[in-house]
C-alpha cells in the first residue's frame, strides 16, 4: 500500500484512520483538489498512528468508531494536542474559536453514495437549536424520510427510514435487479433511521438493525455504546440486543475494561443511569478480552456472533 501522496504543503497532512479503500479513494480526491499531503499509516495500531501523527506533523484526521474514540484518549498521553489537529479535537469556527462536539457538523454519507450527502463546512457552529445535527444536503442529493414498513413519506421533523437520489449513488448492486435495490422513482432506501427538520437539517438516529426493541421502546445501540465508552473504567464496550421472552429484546453489552481498572456489572449500570434512561441501560454485562471482538472485513461488529459471545459468559 502507497504510504504518500501530493508531497505539498506539509501543513496539509491527511492520515486515513482505518484506510478501505472506498474511503481511501474519497479521501484522495479531496486532497488532490486541495493540494495536501496524503498519509497512509503503515497500519491501524494506535501505537503506530500516535507516531505517525508525531512525526509527520498531521494536521487533520479522517476516522470514525471506536478506533478513533481510543485514539483520542490515548494520543494526550502520548504528548499531541489534539485541539490543533482537525477531526481528532474540537473543530474551530471561522474566528478560531472551539466548536463543542454537539455543534459540529456531523457530516453523514455512505458507501453508495461515494461520500457525504449531509454535511455543513468544518468551521460551521450548528446553531444552539441544532445540536448533533448532520447538516444540509451537499452534492446535489435529495433526500427524504419515509415510514420503512409502508414507504410512505412521514410529516416533517418525525422519525423515518432515509431515502436517497443524486448523481454521485451507485447505479446498482452486484448480482441484484435495480428494482429489488431502488424504488419505482429512483431513490435508494438507506436502512439509515433519521428525522430532517423543517431548515432541511437531517439528525442520524440509528441503523435500522442497531436499534434494539425492549417491551414498546426502541433503543438506539449505538447511544448505549457512547455513553459505556465515555466511562473511565472501559477501554471499549459494545452494545447488541439479546431476544428475551418477557422483553422481546433485552439490552446487553460485551465490555473490554481500561488497564487497571476493575468495574463490576452494578457499578457500570450506576454510572449509566447518570446520562442514560433506566431502560436503556444493559440488563446484561460481560467482561471480555479486546480478541473477543469478531468484525467483518470492513470493521463492522458482527452482531450475531458477539449476541451469541454475550450469551455464553452469562
Amino acid at each position: 500500500m502507497a504510504k504518500l501522496f501530493l508531497i505539498e504543503p506539509e501543513d496539509r497532512m491527511l492520515p486515513m484512520l482505518p484506510a478501505f479503500w472506498l474511503g481511501g479513494m474519497a479521501m484522495f480526491f479531496q486532497v488532490l483538489s486541495q493540494g495536501a499531503t496524503l498519509v497512509y499509516p503503515a497500519s491501524p495500531d494506535l501505537e503506530v498512528l500516535v507516531e505517525t501523527i508525531k512525526t509527520l506533523r498531521v494536521n487533520r484526521l479522517n476516522g470514525w468508531g471506536d478506533g478513533l474514540a481510543r485514539l483520542r484518549k490515548l494520543a494526550p498521553e502520548r504528548g499531541i494536542d489534539i485541539d490543533g489537529i482537525v477531526g481528532l479535537g474540537f473543530f474551530r469556527d471561522e474566528k478560531g474559536g472551539l466548536i463543542p462536539p454537539q455543534f459540529q457538523s456531523g457530516m453523514l454519507g455512505m458507501s453508495e453514495t461515494f461520500a457525504p450527502h449531509s454535511a455543513e463546512p468544518l468551521n460551521y457552529r450548528m446553531p444552539e437549536d441544532k445540536p448533533f445535527s448532520c447538516g444540509r444536503p451537499v452534492n446535489g442529493y435529495e433526500r427524504r424520510v419515509v415510514d420503512p414498513e409502508t414507504g410512505t413519506e412521514v410529516p416533517v421533523g418525525e422519525i423515518g427510514e432515509l431515502q436517497l437520489r443524486g448523481g454521485a449513488l451507485m447505479s446498482g448492486m452486484y448480482k441484484r435487479l435495480r428494482e429489488e435495490v431502488f424504488t419505482p422513482d429512483g431513490f435508494y432506501p438507506t436502512g439509515d433511521l433519521v428525522r430532517i427538520d423543517a431548515d432541511d437539517c437531517l439528525y442520524f438516529i440509528a441503523r435500522r438493525n442497531d436499534m434494539i426493541k425492549t417491551r414498546a421502546a426502541n433503543v438506539s445501540r449505538l447511544e448505549v455504546e457512547a455513553a459505556m465508552n465515555e466511562l473511565p473504567e472501559v477501554e471499549l464496550a459494545v452494545v447488541t440486543g439479546l431476544d428475551d421472552a418477557e422483553f422481546g429484546q433485552i439490552v446487553a453489552a460485551a465490555v473490554v475494561p481500561a488497564e487497571g481498572a476493575s468495574p463490576t456489572e452494578d457499578s457500570l449500570r450506576a454510572a449509566l443511569r447518570e446520562t442514560l434512561s433506566s431502560y436503556k441501560v444493559p440488563k446484561r454485562i460481560v467482561f471480555i478480552d479486546a480478541g473477543d471482538i469478531q468484525r467483518t472485513a470492513t470493521g463492522k461488529l458482527k452482531l450475531h456472533e458477539l449476541g451469541k459471545l454475550i450469551e455464553g459468559r452469562s
